[in-house]
């Protein structure tokens, strides 16, 4: 299935290439489908996919953990993850910012983070609780997800991150105590 279009009409997503194997990530340029692989396990999938043709997602590695990757130039590049065992790139902008969710370092929680090649895979936080994840990211660096709100479980509410604010808690919309943001444009509307 497809789950990321660009403005040149190229789709990201995953499909079964052949019936018997599990999904593997791909592009359509508007021509033909191109699977990109894994990086060593047996599926990937594709999740956003910008103008420059840069497309993020999971793949399992070789040791059968998972990991965000950024697929560009007809390569894939693992992102690592905050110190736990699995990640997952979800939106990647215009200026090769990457965001998703990672486990952290004792595999207890997932927290959002942002992605650049110059400082790697950073957490934005949390709004007081164990959790967050990070959904979508604007040209103008403004991310949006949804974190755990002080130390419960149940209680999510939408975020907006930039660099000089941080985490910003947008709350719910009114009793509701699971919300969740998808996306965000240039005009921070989310």
């Amino acid at each position: 299935g497809g789950a990321g279009i660009n403005n040149l009409g190229e789709v990201a997503g995953w499909s079964d290439f052949d019936g018997n194997t599990p999904f593997h990530a791909f592009y359509h340029d508007g021509n033909l489908m191109h699977d990109m692989g894994t990086l060593g396990g047996s599926f990937s999938l594709a999740f956003s996919i910008n103008d420059n043709r840069q497309i993020v997602g999971r793949t399992q590695l070789e040791d059968g953990t998972n990991h965000a990757f950024l697929f560009e130039n007809g390569g894939m590049q693992d992102l690592g993850t905050l110190g736990g065992r699995t990640s997952l790139g979800i939106d990647i902008n215009a200026n090769e910012l990457v965001v998703g969710s990672s486990l952290v370092a004792d595999d207890t929680a997932d927290q959002a983070f942002i992605w650049d090649k110059s400082n790697g895979m950073r957490s934005l936080g949390t709004l007081g609780g164990n959790s967050s994840r990070a959904f979508g990211i604007n040209d103008n660096c403004q991310v949006t997800g949804y974190s755990e709100y002080a130390d419960t479980t149940n209680n999510k509410h939408v975020f907006l991150w930039d660099e000089v604010n941080g985490m910003q808690d947008l709350g719910t919309l009114g009793e509701s105590y699971l919300t969740t943001a998808y996306a965000i444009n240039n005009h921070a509307q989310i």
